[in-house]
């Protein structure tokens, strides 16, 4: 009776553990994102707008409680609330159209990557298909893609906008009270 090592056993090449390392690989999306320069920088100024139009909103309410709470301003809310409709209405729509172009974006990079797998994948000889499953191709062509999609509509851009945010943030509130903000 034999004894066999399941541990010796190849089912195909090990695939490493993702780390921050990985990311340097994003740079190779460069020449698929870089087709779509212009509608990239369009969407992500459109976001940090309707970003900018948040941190807005409450300068308006500021305006509106000191007219009411101080005797010597006369109170005024027409104006701050129909500012404060029309910001939000405009940001809406920024935001939509900016959210829409970077679905659209990303979807065309990843058909871009799908069609470029599957053009590398044709011309795989049988050594090539032994090594690998098909259950593996399957997954990267799906999965993997479907990841490197998330990335270009959402990774980055959340990253930026997040940071905008911030620094946004932070300059209207040192402008309203440098105290206060401390």
């Amino acid at each position: 009776m034999r004894h066999h090592d399941h541990t010796s056993r190849v089912d195909g090449p090990r695939r490493e553990r993702s780390t921050f390392k990985h990311l340097s690989h994003l740079k190779r999306l460069g020449p698929y994102v870089r087709r779509f320069g212009w509608v990239l920088l369009a969407s992500i100024g459109g976001l940090l707008v309707a970003r900018l139009f948040d941190a807005i909103v409450p300068l308006f309410m500021k305006t509106a409680i000191d007219s009411l709470a101080d005797p010597d301003i006369e109170p005024t809310l027409l104006v701050p609330v129909l500012s404060i409709l029309g910001i939000v209405a405009t940001r809406f729509l920024i935001y939509v159209f900016s959210q829409r172009a970077l679905r659209r974006l990303s979807i065309s990079v990843s058909y871009d990557l799908r069609k470029r797998l599957f053009n590398h994948v044709q011309f795989q000889g049988a050594h090539f298909f032994n090594r690998f499953g098909t259950g593996d191709l399957m997954s990267r062509a799906v999965n993997d893609v479907s990841m490197v999609r998330m990335v270009v509509s959402f990774g980055a851009v959340t990253i930026l906008t997040t940071v905008f945010t911030l620094i946004t943030g932070l300059y209207f509130m040192i402008m309203l009270s440098p105290s206060l903000t401390f």
